[in-house]
Parts: structure tokens; sequence; C-alpha cells
């Protein structure tokens, strides 16, 4: 569902209460052009901080990618660096949803009453007709890790999984986002590839989906938990894109951030 300014409000609220969906944000509502142009500048003059395949490679430290929570939250060099990027836009992200009520809280490590990371900047390579389906949450993407801890806010709570997502480039902006109308659910893991994060397309077999191509700049938010996929149209292409996932606590009125 890709809303238009006016139907931004409602559409969003449909996605905090855990319904399929896509809204694009206003132009320029989380960075200006002179700053989105800026902070690609200062990206390209910085090496990333992960680089393993199939992973994109990023700027900054996504929980998905590590293997360990410890591995995950020990410090390195370009911390603030990329910390001092991304801060702009999070801070957009809080006034939003402080605009609507929702209270926005750091989320802790239960072991080390550590946050986990703001914010994070990828590069997605995609390749013509090799899918990528997936979805994200926070306790599936733990699994790989022996020592994680489930945050203790969220033991015994219902929480839906959204991403903020910010184009800051698009090579050629002729991939799409492929949304499917179809959320995970355990037994879908019958699907699942080797890889441990992908699954086979049989997983949505049947299901309604929608189409969206990001241009340079855009801004949107959509829901993490259910099917997912990027499909490429030419060789090479590839975005340049913010990343940041909120947790939202319903009964609770409270949002998680992280990546």
């Amino acid at each position: 569902m890709i809303a238009t300014e006016s139907q931004m409000a409602t559409t969003l609220d449909q996605l905090l209460d855990g319904q399929f969906g896509l809204v694009q944000l206003p132009p320029e509502s989380l960075l200006s052009e002179a700053d989105r142009q800026h902070t690609l500048d200062r990206l390209r003059q910085t090496p990333f901080t992960f680089e393993l395949e199939p992973y994109p490679p990023c700027w900054g430290k996504a929980f998905e990618n590590y293997l360990s929570m410890e591995e995950y939250f020990a410090p390195h060099d370009l911390d603030a660096s990329i910390a001092n990027l991304g801060n702009p836009i999070t801070e957009k992200i809080v006034a939003m949803l402080a605009a609507r009520g929702i209270r926005v809280e750091a989320m802790l490590d239960p072991v080390r009453n550590l946050p986990y990371t703001l914010g994070d900047f990828r590069i997605n390579a995609i390749v013509p007709h090799d899918s990528i389906l997936h979805v994200d949450d926070l306790q599936l993407d733990s699994v790989v890790k022996s020592d994680f801890v489930l945050p203790t806010i969220l033991q015994g709570n219902n929480y839906v999984q959204l991403s903020v997502l910010l184009m800051l480039e698009a090579d050629r902006g002729e991939a799409t986002l492929r949304t499917y109308d179809r959320k995970y659910v355990p037994a879908d893991d019958q699907y699942r590839l080797a890889n441990g994060w992908q699954f086979s397309d049989d997983a949505v077999a049947g299901a309604a989906y929608h189409d969206y191509r990001p241009q340079t700049g855009d801004a949107f938010i959509m829901t993490n938990q259910y099917f997912h996929d990027i499909i490429g149209a030419a060789q090479a292409d590839a975005w340049c894109m913010y990343s940041l996932y909120i947790l939202y606590l319903p009964d609770q009125g409270l949002a998680l951030l992280y990546i």
C-alpha cells in the first residue's frame, strides 16, 4: 500500500497496528537534498565497518550481520562517526513517533545493559532475476546467536516490527521492492534456504503483492514481518540506503529503535 502524503497518517496507523503495507514519507522529511549529498560524500570517504558475503556491505553495525551479541556490541573505531551521520535522521524519526503520542526508548541488552545500535547505511547490490525473499524480525535474526537474550521489555509482549528506509542513492533506480501480503509464521521455516535468512518462492505462492520502485531521495516505512523481496532489472543495480528498525509495543504505546 503506497500512500500519498494526505493518506500517510492513516496508513502509518495501520502499519503500527501490524497490518501489511508500505507508506512513503513526504519528500525531504528525513534529510534535505543538500544533507543527503553531504552524507553520501562523507560515506564515500569512510571504510565499511562490515563486509561479508552474502550480506550487504555496511557503514554501521546491523544486528542481523553478527553471529554473537559479543561481536555485535564490540566497539569499533568508526562507531561515533557513523552515529553522527545517522543522528539527524534518527532524530526526525523520533519526532515523527512522538508527534503521534508514542514514547521512544533505546532497546537495552539485559545482560550488558548496553543499548542496541541505531541506524546504518548499506549498499544493496541487486542481481537481475535473483530472489532475496525474506522477512526481518529481531527474534528470527537472533537464532544464530547463542548468547542472545531477549530484551526484558519484550519478554511476554507482542510487538510490530517496521523499518524506516531512506534511499540515499539508486543506480538507475530500476530495481523493485516487492512486498507480499503474507506474514511469516513458524511453519514457514520449511521454506527457509540453507543460508538461514532467505526463503524459497513457495513461501509466498498465491499471495497478493505490491511493487514499489524507490527513487533517490525517497523515504518510506514498511512492515518487516511480512515477506518482501528486491527484484533487479539491470546488471549492477545498487541501492545505497539508510535503515532503522522500529519495534512497536501497541499495548504500551512504546517504540524501541535499533538496527
